[in-house]
């Protein structure tokens, strides 16, 4: 069989294939492996960080309400570097652009669904809070029943009312309630 130089050179043998496939595989391995320690490292470095800034007793101070804003960061910052990690092992392996592309597939349809969902729970209310508005149904400062719930509105909201009761109770109701039942506005307590 004659020779073509170059091109003779180009052709692998199974053995040569099975060896840059194990490399491959032992490179990605490692990446894999040193991703994790760094995104656990980089995750636990940024809690200690926030926790030393007092972020979470700041939002407590400010908010009232116990967040764990520093948890939330060390998730974060560890999964985006486990996503890189990801990335670059399966770039060693030859298949980052298939199975990036297959991720953002399903990403795109969680994050419809996750908005239709959304939207599904949010636009009533929206809607019925632009017709209180607009119909004036109801106002900042009327006394109202609605259900077992009395009280006076303390804020109309873009999606609910607020409603504090005579014993200094907030209650928080859906504007489409208001659409939905009757409620019943008072010119004098009873």
């Amino acid at each position: 069989m004659p020779s073509f130089g170059v091109l003779s050179s180009l052709r692998l043998r199974p053995a040569d294939l099975f060896t840059r496939a194990l490399n491959n595989f032992v490179l990605a391995a490692v990446v894999v492996l040193i991703g994790l320690m760094i995104g656990r490292i980089s995750g636990r470095f940024t809690k200690r960080l926030l926790n030393e800034l007092g972020l979470n007793s700041y939002l407590k101070r400010k908010t009232g309400i116990n967040i764990a804003a520093e948890e939330f960061f060390e998730g974060i910052i560890s999964t985006v570097i486990y996503i890189i990690t990801a990335y670059f092992a399966l770039r060693q392996l030859g298949i980052a652009a298939f199975i990036i592309n297959l991720a953002a597939f399903i990403a795109l349809i969680a994050l419809l669904v996750s908005v239709l969902f959304v939207i599904r729970d949010f636009a009533p209310n929206i809607v019925a809070g632009l017709m209180i508005r607009q119909r004036q149904l109801i106002k900042t400062g009327d006394r109202i029943s609605v259900f077992s719930v009395k009280g006076s509105v303390r804020e109309l909201g873009l999606v609910s009312v607020q409603i504090r009761t005579a014993e200094g109770d907030t209650i928080i109701v859906p504007n489409a309630v208001f659409i939905s039942h009757a409620t019943r506005r008072f010119k004098k307590w009873s």
